[in-house]
């Protein structure tokens, strides 16, 4: 006879696989712990206490899909502040190929996806505090474009890579350096 001690589901399946005939199963008494009204554990609350920072801003890059390299730049930049950011899905060209789809970018369109994922990007606006537009060499598109207005139509603040009037290329480097200077 096997008599498991407080076994979990997968060691009950495990068992009964092997060919084992699990007759009694005994739990063992349960720990009582402090709950915060989230349903945390207080003693981990406490002890984690000084590792907890403060709400991070919620930043959602929008800007074409040729700009990959620049979203996954900023996205590295804005995260090492502590920002959490929100983007398009970037797929590497290897699974694209693999996908029989040319080209390296607009991959929606290719999987027949456009639609769904052009409101799925909106709901990552929703989610988020503030905007920031890729817009490399001045290029905005109609998506882009599209989304700037929902953005702006449900308040949120909208900044651009390169300024709408500037014709030289920024970097996702130069954005930063430039917006941490300004009040």
């Amino acid at each position: 006879m096997m008599i498991l001690k407080n076994p979990s589901a997968g060691d009950i399946l495990h068992y009964m696989g092997k060919g084992f005939k699990v007759t009694k199963v005994e739990p063992l008494p349960q720990k009582r712990f402090l709950m915060d009204e989230r349903g945390l554990r207080l003693e981990f609350i406490k002890q984690r206490k000084e590792f907890i920072m403060d709400k991070p801003i919620v930043i959602c890059l929008c800007g074409s899909t040729r700009f990959a390299d620049h979203h996954a730049i900023m996205r590295w930049e804005l995260e090492k502040q502590g920002a959490i950011v929100l983007m398009i899905n970037y797929l590497p060209a290897w699974y694209a190929e693999s996908q029989g789809w040319d080209g390296h970018d607009h991959f929606g369109e290719k999987a027949g996806l456009k639609e769904y994922l052009d409101e799925l990007h909106l709901r990552k606006i929703d989610l988020s505090d503030k905007v920031i537009v890729i817009n490399v060499d001045g290029y905005i598109g109609d998506s882009t474009s599209a989304e700037i207005r929902y953005a702006k139509i449900t308040g949120k603040s909208v900044e651009y890579l390169e300024p709408l009037e500037q014709t030289t290329p920024a970097t996702p480097i130069n954005h930063l350096k430039s917006s941490s200077n300004t009040p």
